[in-house]
């Protein structure tokens, strides 16, 4: 198996004894990465050793980004960590994720791109931008997105995604879309018509088929960017 970020984590965790192992430390994380893509603001949640009796000063809690950073690789490193409410989790307490999608400009009709990307916009049926998930085939594939931005940066263009939850290779797929409108091969009218198109059904009762051209673009510009919790939920150190 590959090596992963999650694995690198437990095992400094179980390595430097802030943990008894792996499995019964109820690691909970913000949001999930496909292979080939990279994290800058992960959040996790577990039960951690802690060398302080409830409610003592945090300022004499054990180190724990130095603790961990030592045993870490040099490419993967904790920034803060904070107490939490005892029915916390990274996950299901996240209010909302974004991700990010780096490109060069080239050529692109950024202002096309633009236009297409706000049809991503409120609750929709995503089923025509994700790959199916074979284990939960009725799994329900209504996302709703908060903001869809193309931001320009100084080494090119950054497609910034923020929503409550997202489907497997989901901002992949939404990319090859929305890359093909910055070539001209489509318009910005594509979105919603697909998005239309996902809810549509056959004569016999089926969901209508996906376009069979439909690519995901390549997942190492992927970043998984940021995540926020309900005001004063956590208190980072």
């Amino acid at each position: 198996a590959l090596p992963t970020i999650e694995g690198a984590l437990l095992a400094a965790l179980v390595q430097t004894r802030l943990v008894p192992d792996a499995r019964s430390c109820g690691l909970s994380r913000g949001g999930r990465t496909d292979k080939g893509v990279s994290a800058f603001g992960q959040v996790v949640s577990l039960r951690i050793r802690s060398a302080l009796p409830a409610r003592h000063p945090l300022d004499q809690e054990l180190a724990y980004i130095a603790l961990l950073n030592r045993a870490l690789p040099p490419d993967i490193r904790v920034l803060a960590w904070s107490p939490t409410p005892d029915n916390f989790s990274a996950r299901f307490s996240c209010e909302s994720r974004t991700y990010r999608y780096h490109f060069l400009r080239g050529t692109y009709d950024l202002q096309a791109m633009h236009s297409a990307a706000q049809g991503f916009v409120g609750r929709h049926d995503f089923r025509w931008f994700c790959k199916a998930d074979r284990a939960a085939p009725d799994r329900d594939t209504q996302r709703t997105l908060i903001d869809v931005d193309l931001l320009q940066t100084r080494a090119g263009s950054d497609l910034a995604v923020r929503g409550h939850a997202f489907l497997w290779h989901q901002i992949r797929f939404m990319m090859g879309v929305l890359f093909a409108v910055g070539e001209g091969r489509e318009t910005p009218a594509v979105v919603p018509a697909m998005l239309a198109g996902a809810t549509a059904v056959l004569p016999d009762g089926t969901p209508a088929p996906a376009p069979p051209d439909l690519v995901p673009a390549d997942p190492r510009p992927l970043v998984f960017y940021d995540l926020t919790y309900p005001p004063h939920t956590l208190a980072w150190r």
